[in-house]
């Protein structure tokens, strides 16, 4: 920054002493435009220098210094020094001129337009001694001031009629030529001296100061922190990375800083970029979360108050949460470039305008003159434009990462909201993802649409009305008008056919999605082609309604090309025609006859006018039209606006589940809790809830100490996976007076761990499988190693997966690569890693046989975890304490009853194998009694019959 800081101060010193222009006293140098008004070309003037010859007996060259100085009549000519030697040769007269010889005279400097300037002097006697006798002289010389630097020298000659030398001096040009001005003075030809910019040597002052910044600039080098140059070093020296390095990286994910946000690292081709991300505090949500009520199931998107309040809660609560913001910087710039694109349009149609005015009056120069000055207005328009497609983009894409980390921070939250779990919004894919890209996309291309339109009819409509009058002005606001009201009338409800084809879209993508992630059950039923008639019914709904939309358009577009192209532009022609014909009709009630120059003057007025206001209006209609079309992206924008709305009010009116915490580390317990499926009606309030569900299990009481584990057990569908989750907190607990009570997390050691019955594989390396919910960077933090982790999958059984599949870092889709059985014993390893005080395990080995199930059980109580199981399985009831059956009457009944002593648990384990191997032989029993049925029947044989026992 002080590196910029320094740039731009020097380059400001350097640009102030060039663009010294201003006429100040000072030591001049000579140029000049002749008397006729032709300047004076470099070979003649070079003629004109070089014409002179060197005195023989010159001493030496002599030289001249003029000072011009400043009084209260004008400017003056200073005392004149001359030194060297004068000489008489090649010269007819030769009057005696010393030291301060010239007398001083006062002029005035005046501007004339295009870099000239008139000197004009009080009287015509130049109060020069010696040119006095050779005329009178005129009072006014037209010049042109030019700068030059250096040191000055002056030849002075006054030439006859005759071109006969009357005075001769010469001076040497030291550094630069001298310069011989001519004027015509009533027939006489005259030397006179016209001054231009100050001369003076190149100021030292801008060395000065680079120089002085150079070794600020060293000075500050030598300053940097080691940290900062290491930082620089890792940018400049960016090294690429092996393919272990980056699979390292991968794993690794992010870095925690010390102020609480996170570095993500990206990996981008073979190198890392650093993107620092900071979460979004839990005290935003809450001053937000008033903004965002939740809708009434009726409501619909329409352009209302309803909409603006939703689009300014979004807009300013979360896309752009300040004016100090990168977002607000991009919509200023932005506008300031609309803004000028609007004023350089004003510029080109004046400036078409004079060009063919110029072309109709066949004058050369003011036709080359137009050209070149519209190639310099298409220089910054051209920029102007790209400007624009740029800041646009660039708005869509910020408005876009905002939403989205916003978005994630606010539907990934922890406990104890845990809004993706209970959120019940069907698509939320679709909300995060499609609709949140739309609408940043639809808001950034309608605010230029919007806002340079806007701006465009105000200063267009301004600057018709200048030569439209008053009657132009008002068909003009009468076409506005009717315009209006007639694409008003005919435009269809676009913000709600937008809101269903977006869910329809949500819809679709979701079935893709379901066939994606359950296509190994959907290919062992082999129902690909009941998948494919789901998949073609759902995108034939969107397609149907996409088809009407188009069928909707083509009347609305109709109507619209109609009233925009064809209207407009017959209205612009009448609007045109108004002043013109007007003015003509006057004249002719005047009875005037301009002669052939003015009419011929009137004709070119009139063709700038016409070409001027022509461009205006077509602009005008380009501004009309975007105005139009913008009302059905404003309808479309309605429509995203709500379905972002529903989303954010949704999320933000999710009451947190109450705080379960015990007040001791290893103790789980339930109160007179009913447990009820929770109500997906937002606008319920929990006591209509209540009616409205029956509990699954009423009045549920029990207390889990250290050291005991329970089964839970009953029939399918009894809500045995629902006491799992009201006791991991995901349900909240219903009754008057229920409680639930759980150990709270210590350290890395969570309170109560759930493992679901259908094994979750992360995305990520074989490490990260293992250690989830944890990172790499946690696993680090933790202090335990690779040993640690074979360790653990030595207990479950999978020592062999780090071998076969590659290693840690190894990245594959281990869902499709895993079997179910490896799934589960890997869902089982994170336990081990975690060490919670309760496990929760929902049938999550029914894929594992029973020897190794039983073995891992016994892993998981020699660690000290405490077990609450979920199964049908009766052999797993001798690793729990405690039994609690579920009733599924559906009055919400339960029975909880101890289990006996050891003994009685492995006498009740061997007789459950004994039945067990006992109904297995009850189809050969059954077959057996058909065979003896077959034997003891009495029949009568027939002839030729033989019975063979």
């Amino acid at each position: 920054m002080v590196f910029l800081l320094s740039l731009i101060a020097a380059a400001a010193v350097a640009c102030v002493h060039a663009a010294d222009s201003d006429i100040t006293p000072g030591l001049y140098q000579i140029f000049n435009r002749n008397a006729t008004g032709g300047s004076l070309k470099s070979d003649r003037m070079y003629q004109t220098l070089y014409a002179p010859t060197v005195p023989a007996n010159a001493s030496s060259p002599p030289t001249t210094a003029w000072q011009i100085a400043q009084s209260d009549s004008g400017y003056t000519f200073g005392n004149s020094t001359f030194s060297g030697s004068a000489s008489t040769e090649n010269c007819e007269q030769s009057p005696v001129i010393t030291d301060n010889a010239l007398y001083a005279t006062t002029f005035t400097i005046e501007s004339v337009g295009d870099g000239y300037y008139a000197i004009k002097y009080p009287d015509t006697d130049l109060a020069w001694t010696v040119a006095s006798e050779y005329g009178a002289s005129p009072n006014t010389v037209t010049v042109k001031l030019m700068p030059t630097d250096g040191t000055y020298t002056q030849h002075w000659s006054f030439v006859g009629v005759n071109s006969t030398n009357f005075t001769c001096y010469y001076s040497r040009p030291q550094p630069f030529l001298p310069l011989t001005v001519t004027t015509v003075v009533g027939g006489l030809h005259r030397s006179m001296a016209i001054f231009s910019k100050p001369i003076r040597w190149p100021s030292r002052r801008t060395s000065i100061l680079v120089l002085a910044v150079v070794l600020v600039l060293r000075s500050r080098l030598t300053e940097i922190p080691k940290e900062t140059l290491a930082k620089l070093r890792v940018v400049v020296d960016r090294k690429r990375l092996s393919q272990e390095e980056l699979l390292r990286v991968l794993q690794e994910v992010y870095v925690k800083e010390d102020d609480g946000s996170k570095t993500l690292l990206v990996p981008y081709r073979e190198e890392v970029s650093r993107v620092n991300v900071k979460p979004t505090p839990q005290s935003k949500f809450a001053s937000d979360a008033p903004y965002f009520p939740l809708l009434p199931p009726s409501a619909k998107p329409n352009i209302d108050l309803t909409f603006f309040r939703q689009l300014r809660a979004i807009l300013f609560r979360i896309a752009i949460p300040s004016f100090r913001s990168k977002e607000a910087f991009i919509v200023a710039l932005h506008s300031f470039f609309l803004v000028s694109r609007t004023v350089l349009s004003i510029a080109v149609a004046r400036l078409d305008g004079i060009i063919v005015r110029d072309l109709v009056r066949a004058d050369a120069r003011g036709f080359l003159r137009g050209l070149v000055l519209w190639f310099l207005l298409a220089i910054p328009s051209t920029y102007t434009n790209s400007m624009i497609r740029h800041l646009q983009s660039k708005l869509s894409l910020r408005l876009r990462s905002r939403l989205t980390r916003y978005t994630n921070d606010l539907y990934l939250s922890s406990y104890p909201d845990l809004r993706f779990y209970r959120s019940g919004l069907e698509g939320v894919d679709q909300y995060i993802t499609a609709d949140v890209e739309s609408w940043a996309e639809s808001l950034s291309v309608l605010y230029g649409n919007v806002l340079k339109p806007s701006l465009d009819l105000v200063l267009f409509t301004s600057q018709l009305s200048r030569s439209l009058g008053a009657r132009g002005t008002v068909l003009l606001f009468c076409n506005y008008y009717a315009t209006v009201a007639i694409l008003r009338a005919v435009t269809p409800a676009f913000g709600k056919l937008a809101a269903v084809e977006a869910r329809l879209e949500g819809e679709y993508r979701a079935g893709m999605g379901r066939v994606g992630r359950e296509s190994e059950e959907v290919a062992f039923y082999d129902g690909g082609a009941r998948e494919r008639s789901i998949l073609t019914a759902a995108y034939m709904r969107l397609i149907k309604h996409v088809n009407s939309i188009y069928k909707i358009r083509i009347a609305y577009e109709w109507t619209e090309d109609f009233v925009i192209k064809y209207l407009w532009s017959a209205a612009g022609y009448m609007l045109i025609a108004v002043p013109l014909l007007y003015t003509r009709r006057r004249r002719r009630a005047q009875h005037e006859k301009p002669d052939s120059v003015e009419e011929g003057n009137a004709v070119a007025n009139r063709t700038e006018s016409y070409i001027s206001n022509r461009r205006l209006l077509v602009s005008l209609a380009d501004a009309g039209g975007r105005l139009m079309y913008a009302y059905k992206d404003l309808l479309e924008l309605a429509g995203l606006t709500t379905r972002l709305y529903t989303l954010f009010s949704t999320l933000h009116n999710l009451p947190p589940l109450p705080s379960a915490t015990s007040e001791l580390d290893d103790t789980i317990e339930l109160s007179h809790v009913d447990v009820r499926i929770p109500s997906t009606n937002k606008m319920l309030d929990s006591s209509e809830a209540e009616k409205e569900i029956a509990p699954l299990v009423k009045d549920l009481s029990l207390i889990l100490k250290e050291g005991e584990h329970l089964m839970i057990t009953g029939s399918n569908g009894v809500g045995k996976t629902a006491v799992a989750r009201v006791l991991a907190g995901l349900w909240a607990p219903q009754g008057p007076n229920s409680q639930v009570k759980r150990p709270k997390n210590c350290g890395d050691h969570p309170g109560v761990f759930v493992v679901p019955q259908r094994a979750y594989m992360v995305t990520g390396s074989l490490l990260e499988q293992m250690i989830y919910p944890h990172s790499y960077a946690e696993f680090l933090e933790s202090g335990k190693t690779e040993k640690d982790l074979r360790n653990i999958l030595e207990m479950v059984y999978l020592a062999y997966l780090p071998e076969r599949e590659g290693g840690w870092t190894t990245r594959k889709e281990w869902r499709d690569v895993l079997s179910g059985g490896e799934k589960q014993r890997m869902s089982l390893a994170r336990v081990f890693y975690h060490k919670p005080e309760f496990a929760i395990l929902d049938e999550c080995t029914s894929a594992v046989s029973s020897d190794v199930e039983g073995r891992m059980y016994e892993h998981l109580k020699a660690q000290g975890i405490n077990l609450i199981t979920i199964s049908l399985r009766p052999s797993l009831s001798k690793y729990h304490t405690r039994l609690l059956t579920l009733h599924g009457d559906g009055t919400g009944s339960w029975t909880l009853t101890r289990v006996g002593t050891a003994e009685e648990r492995v006498g009740i384990d061997r007789e459950i194998i004994t039945l067990e191997n006992k109904l297995k032989e009850v189809d050969v029993w059954e077959k057996r009694l058909k065979e003896l049925d077959s034997l003891l029947s009495v029949q009568e044989p027939a002839e030729d019959d033989t019975v063979v026992i």
